[in-house]
């Protein structure tokens, strides 16, 4: 199966692109708001799986109800099943390294999956990861992406909170509010009070 564009793939995720940013941002947070001495004792692996299940929970009810969107079980994964007219496409949740390559362990379904291999059980689609990337610190989401990798390379990305982003749009003033706002200020000082307050 060939490998589906960026452009065809970023057209079938445009009504859902919200939904995987609140999920991701909404999964860290939940996440962060644990007591601390508790995440301390998360090692990265337990606190990525963590990570994840909270943000597949805001997933499902996030696309409840949309027609050709819903989360498949596979080989004991949890993939977000996206099928249109002529392309289907599979999401997996994942942290993301600093090259938004996901993190996963080399075992060989992961290996199947990064290729976009046959993989027994699993749907013929574009295998996609959504996920987030750490800042250096660990302590607050850099970024999140929908990503299509093959093996160990970047086949092309989607940047979710661009994409999601409400442009800026600069409005023209009207003449008044234009004029009101070129006109110099001025500030009257009482000399007299001035004086006294010197004294």
């Amino acid at each position: 199966m060939p490998l589906t564009t960026r452009e065809a793939a970023l057209e079938q995720l445009a009504p859902i692109l919200p939904i995987l940013r609140d999920a991701i941002l909404g999964g860290w947070n939940e996440y962060r708001e644990q007591p601390v001495e508790l995440q301390l004792k998360y090692t990265p692996r337990t606190r990525a799986n963590a990570v994840r299940d909270l943000i597949l929970d805001r997933v499902r009810v996030g696309v409840d109800g949309m027609p050709g969107v819903k989360i498949v079980k596979a080989r004991g994964l949890d993939l977000l099943s996206l099928l249109g007219d002529t392309l289907q496409l599979l999401i997996r949740f994942k942290k993301l390294d600093r090259n938004k390559l996901a993190s996963s362990y080399p075992t060989m379904q992961a290996q199947l999956f990064d290729l976009q291999l046959p993989l027994e059980g699993v749907p013929t689609a574009t295998r996609l990861s959504a996920g987030y990337q750490l800042t250096k610190d660990q302590g607050d989401i850099a970024g999140i992406f929908v990503t299509c990798q093959v093996g160990a390379h970047l086949a092309w990305d989607i940047d979710v909170l661009q994409e999601t982003s409400t442009p800026v749009v600069e409005l023209p003033l009207s003449p008044a509010i234009a004029a009101t706002l070129s006109l110099p200020v001025s500030i009257k000082v009482d000399q007299k009070k001035t004086k006294e307050s010197k004294e």
